[in-house]
């Protein structure tokens, strides 16, 4: 029963009629109706999932199968299944299936992959491909001029752009003349005592290569140093973190972004080649009007030509770029501008690109954004490598190779000659040319930007502190400062030498007031105890240098130079025979030439003896033995070989010195003596016949003929008077005269020497 009802639907009708059966000859030619239309839905259903697997290589195997089943529903529809018979055949053999493979498709060879892997040449969205459609009514008249605009800016653009870098950018910053620059400012300033730093106590170079940031020059010298120096980086970092890597490493993204234009416009030259020849035609590729897609079919032979001198004048101005894009990025040596030029010069190069997405006209990117890529004639390929990849993966490193060795290595061979010139070597020294013009050289103190004590250098430093101190409570409020009247005064005040400052500073010989700003100095050189002339004593009779104040860092000139009269600057027998500091005030003769100034100066001359004092007394004698001591340490610091055998023979023999000394120990300060004056007084009290013996008078002998007031000391008339040393018409062996008679010159004073006086 059940078999019947299943049949009843498929018999016909009673009053229907049957038709007859049809012949084997239709039944067979109906099928090949049939089968023609099928092969066209299979060709289109493969058309159709070539376009879905543009972006996905594994589709999963239920997605064509449902896609078939119902296209072939839609052509064919069934009516009798039943009579339909349907032979299965056996499947191809395929790669077994993994549960991963199950879930996600089917797996895919390389075979499969290289047959349908095509290339073809995709329209871009640049003013250069749109030119290629000047002239036809796709884009109009209005549309081709503007084109043409957009075509020159972008010429121009990369013209100017090429032009700068070739004039500006092409030789390298840092070159064989930069080094001899570098040497000449190493030899001639880096060192020079005048840029030497009063605060830091460093040489200019310390500073430069010790980055400090308050030079007020050499600027420029810093400014490269720093800039070599992070190029080449330090020991400590990793090859591959430095300036050069970095230099190689731009350069490779440089020729990566010029090869990927220049491929694109050698694959637009094969498409001029691949379209033939013809009117320029472009047909809807589709039949949806609402995305619509058109094809370039054929382009006549004018257009062609027009397509190839856009090919060689893209081609040439990506080739100038190449070249001259490379040398900018090699030669720029500042990493932060390193990374900015890369970016420069991908913007150079897609300015075309930049052009159309800012003023292309609306049909103009509908047309390109609309046109079907052109597929091209496959390169020769073997084993998933095709010749064109393969020829740039060779060109690439050999670029990059002749792009080190020809650029790259002989700017490095520059630049870590120009580091080595500006701060490689010993940096902690200052030189000055002398009189004699000779160099002299001081160590100096090397500068570490880290270092505490430079930190607080300006806090230490006498001068930083009285600047400051004028700073913050204004001239009216400080107690430090030294004020002059005007600017010109202060400048000429700066040239004085020492003597003359000490002579404008101290115009008598008086002790400082201890409200005076001038303590402030004495202060920060022996310490804050050290205030007023009682404290400062002990230092009356320090020996220190008159330029370079040591070794006691000054404590002997400031304390002389305060206290003159606690330190008996007027004396010639005290313990404190050195000179330095004293003012000329205190051994000053009265404007008469009668007597000095220091009427205890005018006392000790009174009571002087002219004998000589036994060697056993001046051993005993405290003044003489400070003066031993304070001429052996002067030795000592200067390394003056004749001082020592003086002071030697003299602590030895007392006045009856076995060499020939007594000239220089008479009249140490006699600058007759040239190169063998000392800011010493010399020894005339102590041995007073020795001093003024006829038979050992002295450098100055017969010269009261022509005498040069330059080249005579005080001694001269204060000791060689007494030639005989036997007459009593006077203390001094001689006899007043009425009238003053030219006699020397005092060198500590700078004023003539008159006495009334006559030689015996």
């Amino acid at each position: 029963m059940s078999r019947a009802l299943a049949a009843e639907p498929d018999e016909p009708p009673a009053s229907m009629e049957v038709a007859p059966a049809a012949s084997q000859e239709e039944r067979l030619e109906q099928l090949e109706t049939s089968h023609a239309k099928l092969q066209g839905l299979v060709k289109r259903l493969q058309q159709e999932l070539h376009d879905l697997q543009k972006d996905r290589m594994c589709l999963p195997s239920s997605v064509p199968e449902k896609a078939e089943s119902e296209l072939l529903e839609k052509a064919f529809p069934v009516s009798n299944p039943a009579k339909l018979e349907v032979r299965n055949e056996a499947p191809s053999p395929s790669p077994a299936l993994t549960e991963r493979t199950r879930t996600s498709g089917r797996v895919v060879r390389y075979d499969e992959v290289d047959s349908k892997a095509r290339e073809e040449y995709a329209f871009q969205g640049s003013t250069w491909d749109l030119a290629l459609f000047v002239g036809t009514d796709a884009i109009g008249t209005f549309g081709a001029i503007h084109t043409f605009i957009l075509v020159l800016a972008t010429f121009a653009i990369q013209v100017v752009f090429v032009g700068v870098v070739m004039l500006n950018f092409s030789a390298p910053r840092v070159d064989k003349e930069s080094v001899a620059d570098a040497s000449r400012w190493r030899l001639a300033t880096g060192h020079f005592h005048e840029f030497y730093d009063s605060i830091t106590q460093a040489s200019l170079t310390a500073r430069v290569c010790g980055n400090d940031r308050a030079l007020h020059v050499a600027t420029g010298q810093a400014s490269l140093y720093q800039t070599v120096a992070t190029y080449l980086g330090s020991n400590d970092n990793l090859v591959l973190f430095k300036g050069p890597v970095l230099g190689m490493v731009a350069v490779t993204l440089w020729f990566l972004m010029v090869s990927d234009d220049v491929t694109t416009t050698l694959d637009l030259g094969r498409v001029l080649i691949t379209i033939p020849v013809g009117q320029t035609c472009l047909v809807l590729d589709t039949e949806d009007e609402e995305d619509p897609k058109y094809r370039l079919t054929h382009i006549s032979f004018s257009r062609k030509l027009w397509g190839c001198i856009i090919t060689v004048v893209r081609l040439t101005i990506a080739c100038v770029l190449l070249w001259y894009g490379t040398l900018y990025v090699v030669h720029t040596i500042n990493l932060s501008d390193l990374v900015l030029n890369c970016i420069a010069l991908e913007i150079v190069l897609n300015v075309d690109d930049l052009l159309f997405q800012a003023l292309a006209p609306t049909p103009a990117r509908f047309l390109m954004n609309t046109l079907q890529p052109i597929q091209l004639k496959s390169m020769p390929r073997r084993k998933g490598v095709d010749v064109k990849a393969f020829l740039m993966l060779l060109a690439v490193p050999i670029a990059l190779i002749l792009v080190y060795q020809l650029l790259m290595a002989p700017m490095l061979e520059d630049i870590e000659a120009v580091s080595h010139t500006l701060c490689g070597g010993e940096r902690d020294f200052v030189w000055l040319e002398d009189s004699r013009r000779m160099v002299v050289m001081a160590t100096s103190r090397s500068y570490q930007p880290a270092d505490q004590a430079v930190r607080l250098a300006a806090e230490e430093n006498a001068a930083a502190i009285v600047v400051n101190d004028v700073v913050q409570r204004n001239p009216e409020g400080s107690s430090l400062g030294i004020w002059k009247e005007d600017v010109r005064t202060m400048m000429a005040w700066g040239k004085y030498d020492f003597q003359e400052v000490l002579a404008a500073f101290k115009p008598g010989c008086q002790d400082t007031d201890a409200e005076d700003p001038a303590w402030f100095y004495m202060q920060k050189i022996a310490g804050p105890p050290f205030k007023n002339c009682s404290t400062v004593k002990p230092f009356c009779h320090s020996v220190s240098l008159e330029t370079s104040w040591v070794p006691d860092e000054g404590r002997g000139i400031m304390a002389r130079m305060l206290c003159p009269m606690t330190c008996t600057c007027w004396s010639e027998i005290s313990p404190r025979l050195i000179t330095t500091g004293c003012p000329s005030s205190c051994t000053q003769q009265l404007a008469d030439g009668d007597g000095f100034t220091v009427e205890h100066r005018n006392n000790e001359f009174a009571a002087a003896s002219c004998v000589d004092t036994p060697v056993a007394q001046l051993k005993r004698n405290p003044s003489f033995q400070n003066w031993i001591e304070q001429l052996a340490l002067y030795a000592n610091i200067t390394g003056d070989s004749r001082m020592t055998e003086i002071v030697e023979d003299m602590a030895e023999n007392g006045c009856a010195l076995e060499g020939n000394w007594s000239s220089f120990a008479c009249h140490f300060d006699n600058t007759a003596l040239g190169s063998a004056a000392r800011p010493f007084g010399g020894y005339a009290f102590f041995c007073g016949k020795l001093c003024c013996d006829s038979g050992n008078p002295g450098p100055d002998l017969g010269m009261r003929g022509n005498w040069d007031p330059g080249n005579m000391g005080p001694w001269v008339a204060y000791f060689q008077t007494n030639l005989s040393c036997s007459s009593t018409e006077s203390a001094y062996g001689g006899r007043w005269l009425k009238h003053p008679v030219f006699f020397g010159y005092d060198a500590r004073a700078h004023t003539h020497i008159h006495m009334n006086y006559e030689y015996k």
